[in-house]
């Protein structure tokens, strides 16, 4: 039998909500320092790889991607590209079809899309890229620059 409620939240999202009771956080989390871009697998193209070239950089800059979302990541791009075929053909062929008795029917593809959709909604929140998933984040402001930082920034060093 499955568990009940929500999937239990990495103690990353956790920490960036806000939460700072040590009672609510789970263990040691795994924490990978590791911040070079990930590059997308090589059968990516199209819609997939620009909506990856689009979104890596930004979640690997608010620190929700690391070296182990990759795969995730990948099959969130793939579904945006199905998604976007589908509503395309949707919007070339109309969205009713005749059968052949005359009546018309909603376009068989829009089951598909909303389909798509659903599973693309749940990929989303887990990366943190719908409004309600991002309204229980909070990214702490940066550090402020120490004098040496300033220094180096001001004389080129």
């Amino acid at each position: 039998m499955a568990g009940r409620g929500f999937p239990a939240a990495p103690n990353s999202l956790k920490l960036l909500r806000g939460e700072t009771r040590k009672s609510r956080l789970r263990g040691e989390a795994l924490t990978i320092a590791d911040t070079t871009p990930l590059t997308p697998p090589a059968f990516l193209d199209g819609e997939g790889l620009a909506e990856w070239l689009r979104l890596e950089p930004l979640l690997r800059g608010a620190g929700l991607l690391t070296a182990l979302d990759r795969m995730a990541l990948t099959v969130l791009v793939e579904v945006w590209a199905r998604w976007l075929d589908v509503q395309r053909a949707v919007a070339a062929e109309g969205a009713t079809v005749v059968k052949r008795g005359g009546a018309s029917q909603p376009h068989p593809l829009l089951r598909a899309a909303a389909m798509l959709a659903n599973v693309l909604r749940l990929w989303c929140g887990e990366f943190g890229c719908t409004p309600s998933s991002r309204q229980r984040i909070r990214i702490p402001p940066p550090a402020p620059k120490s004098a040496v930082d300033r220094f180096r920034e001001k004389h080129g060093g």
